[in-house]
């Protein structure tokens, strides 16, 4: 399995510059927990891709590591919940992705699981745009 600093990183952004109100270091921690699950879940790349979508700002991380069973994905948002140990060769609390989304929630957004299959998953992460001045 890749180790977290060996998985290449690819990163689509907007031409111009996004700005959204919120905790930065609450961001920087949703993005590092999703980038590690992907680690852990056998990923060899990862891709973050930014866009503006009406009021939210949209980021999405992509990986080819594998998604989760379609039986999992209505328990992976669920404290301590662990998903299938066929995925990830080290277990963690559980606590990742439920936290991920009290903290994007907590800043006016959300987090979802928006695909997952055998090849890959996708989530995205949704957080409202500051008022125009």
């Amino acid at each position: 399995m890749p180790s977290f600093a060996s998985i290449p990183l690819h990163a689509v952004l907007p031409d111009e510059d996004i700005e959204c109100e919120g905790d930065q270091g609450q961001f920087k921690q949703i993005l590092t927990n999703l980038i590690m699950n992907s680690s852990a879940a056998g990923a060899t790349e990862v891709a973050v891709d930014a866009a503006v979508a009406g009021v939210d700002i949209i980021i999405e991380v992509r990986d080819n590591g594998g998604g989760s069973r379609e039986s999992e994905v209505p328990f992976i948002f669920e404290r301590y919940y662990r998903g299938s140990s066929r995925r990830k060769k080290k277990q963690g609390l559980g606590l990742g992705l439920p936290l991920s989304r009290l903290l994007a929630r907590a800043n006016g957004g959300d987090l979802v699981l928006h695909a997952t299959s055998e090849a890959d998953a996708v989530f995205r992460l949704s957080l409202p745009k500051p008022p125009a001045p």
